[in-house]
């Protein structure tokens, strides 16, 4: 089962598919993972059988679990059977760095078959996981009572869902589309409203490389157009979500940079200039989120918002979500390298961390010491990896990095201790940490690690890129947060 043909079979892509320039089976089989984890924790967590596809491979496994002593899996004909690997294993995210995955769990093996009866396993197999997600998403989709209160329950983290659909006055737009939409924290999305001009297009293959949601991006506005949104007196952040997905390397048009220039006004005042997705993002595909703060309605209690053409092709975007703040800040960003959203012991929400480009991510099934959160610390991402974080571009900024060493050091599977691994990070190219040893600053294997920075400035396109590179085994980090510390403004 490769990559090409999953392309060429299943999603419809063309004979000279390249998957060096098009990651679409990676992103979705991404995304059909995440699909399985979120239905096997919640709704389908006493299913006798679970459907898991190993990281790194796209044959699926058909795992027993505790639940099914009655179930017997019976091998192909003339094909030796396969032990399965225990439930816990097949479902993790990743494996541990040094770790042997296929070894602890064994692709299923192939029938012996035609290549015409092989190509035929393969997709029944794929339609069979391709409708479980299907049915998932239907379901968590499936209105359950008053708009107020359609939060997907199915969905929800370790407490009860986030917010209620447009809570405290908040708006949420997904440009260009007809219908309303539950997200994975529980905030509602409604289908376009509140414009006037411009044209609506719908995305094909929605997968953006660092978008919170494909799904956010599977339509948008295009063309000369205003938003007059009503709103309530305060002060509000303005998020606005672009995603490339007509001009750009790979992409149907075709070009490159200054291919597309616009301009984005709100309330009068130019707040995007000369605005270049492509290079701003920087790449086609590649989610790009701007960030404003101090946002108030205008007199007539409205935010206004105009998208204009300049010099080059017609402006767009996908989603806006307008959120209350407190004046001159914009809210914390948390996010935990684990794929589903948590809520810690003191009442904070985590996302997943989708800002993340690289690495790799892995559960860990020992838990952090010395630490009063030590559930934002059960995943882990490794490797050589990036997170653009969107800020506002006038504010400065705490970043706090969560670690704690749980593959090297006695008791732990890596053995060793000091020196086992070290890393450098970087804040738009800025060094905050220098061959960076966590088992020596930590002092003990597994104890919580919490490294905090401050007075941190944003780059030219509203971003603290954060960059963790390996100089020693590989780079690692649980959890990171990014807060505003910026005074508030005089009255």
């Amino acid at each position: 089962m490769k990559e090409y043909t999953i392309a060429t079979e299943a999603l419809g892509r063309p004979a000279d598919f390249d998957q060096k320039r098009d990651s679409i089976v990676r992103v979705e089989i991404h995304r059909l993972r995440k699909r399985l984890l979120q239905y096997y924790e919640t709704t389908g967590k006493d299913e006798p059988l679970r459907i898991v596809i190993p990281e790194g491979k796209y044959v699926p496994l058909f795992v027993p679990t505790a639940r099914s002593s009655a179930l017997a899996v019976v091998p192909p004909p003339e094909t030796p059977a396969v032990t399965a690997p225990p439930v816990e294993t097949a479902l993790a995210t990743g494996p541990d760095p040094g770790a042997s995955f296929p070894a602890a769990t064994p692709p299923l093996p192939p029938p012996a078959a035609s290549p015409k009866g092989t190509t035929t396993a393969v997709l029944l197999a794929a339609a069979l996981v391709l409708a479980v997600s299907y049915m998932w998403s239907a379901r968590a989709k499936a209105p359950s009572g008053p708009e107020s209160e359609r939060v997907s329950t199915e969905r929800s983290m370790t407490a009860s869902p986030v917010q209620a659909a447009d809570a405290g006055g908040e708006i949420r737009i997904l440009a260009g589309r007809d219908k309303d939409y539950t997200d994975q924290l529980g905030y509602r999305w409604s289908a376009d409203r509140y414009f006037t001009g411009g044209n609506v297009n719908k995305t094909p293959h929605p997968a953006v490389e660092r978008g919170s949601d494909p799904a956010l991006f599977a339509g948008h506005r295009e063309g000369e157009f205003q938003y007059d949104i009503p709103l309530d007196p305060g002060y509000y952040e303005l998020r606005l979500y672009f995603g490339e997905t007509v001009f750009g390397e790979g992409n149907p048009a075709g070009g490159a940079e200054s291919t597309r220039l616009f301009d984005v006004i709100a309330n009068g005042n130019c707040v995007l200039d000369l605005f270049d997705v492509l290079a701003d993002a920087p790449g086609a595909r590649v989610a790009d989120i701007r960030v404003f703060k101090g946002i108030q309605p205008a007199a007539d209690g409205k935010l206004h918002l105009s998208f204009r053409a300049n010099m080059h092709n017609e402006p767009f975007v996908n989603a806006i979500e307008i959120r209350r703040t407190t004046p001159g800040r914009i809210r914390p960003i948390r996010m935990v390298a684990q794929a589903l959203p948590i809520r810690d012991s003191l009442g904070r929400t985590w996302e997943p961390d989708y800002l993340a480009s690289g690495g790799n991510v892995v559960k860990r099934n020992r838990p952090a010491v010395d630490t009063d959160t030590p559930e934002i610390c059960r995943g882990e991402r490794f490797g050589n990896f990036q997170y653009a974080i969107p800020v506002a571009t006038d504010g400065t900024y705490k970043l706090s990095l969560f670690f704690h060493e749980a593959w090297f050091g006695p008791g732990n599977n890596g053995g060793g201790g000091e020196g086992a691994r070290a890393f450098d990070v970087y804040v738009n190219h800025n060094a905050l940490l220098a061959n960076f040893d966590l088992f020596r600053a930590a002092g003990a294997p597994r104890r919580a690690l919490v490294k905090t920075f401050h007075g941190l400035k944003a780059n030219a396109r509203g971003k603290l890129l954060v960059s963790l590179e390996p100089t020693h085994d590989y780079a690692c980090i649980n959890a990171l947060e990014a807060e505003d510390e910026s005074p508030e403004p005089r009255p």
